[in-house]
């Protein structure tokens, strides 16, 4: 055969990235960014702690979520009460024997409800 230019591969290294403890910790850093940055992106439209509290509609209606799964709905003093639940991004509210489902999403201080026909109302967390 002929014996021409041929390429070669370099060797492999004989030292492993893996035991190269600054790749080690590189690696664990971008772990846990990507599980934080998962958390922060997801986590907010599902869990039920992060509806908890006072929101206002821009026209003074409130919603009082508490952590024992039950509401208020009203303004200046006069509130229904029933009770709720998250389910991912989903609210499910019951009061005066009544059912109602909407998607709900939060970013910041702004709660978002989403009808199933696509009008949104939007509260603002109260302080």
């Amino acid at each position: 055969m002929p014996q021409g230019n041929v390429a070669t591969a370099p060797a492999p290294s004989k030292k492993s990235a893996l035991a190269n403890p600054k790749v080690l910790i590189i690696g664990a850093a971008a772990v846990v960014v990507l599980v934080v940055v998962l958390i922060l992106a997801l986590g907010g439209s599902g869990n039920k702690n992060s509806i908890v509290g006072t929101w206002v509609s821009p026209d003074g209606y409130e919603m009082i979520f508490e952590k024992d799964g039950t509401f208020k709905l009203g303004a200046y003093g006069f509130y229904v009460t029933g009770e709720y639940s998250v389910k991912g991004k989903r609210l499910t509210v019951t009061y005066f024997g009544e059912k109602l489902s909407s998607d709900f999403k939060i970013s910041g201080d702004k709660l978002t409800i989403i009808d199933d026909d696509g009008t949104t109302e939007t509260y603002t967390k109260k302080k």
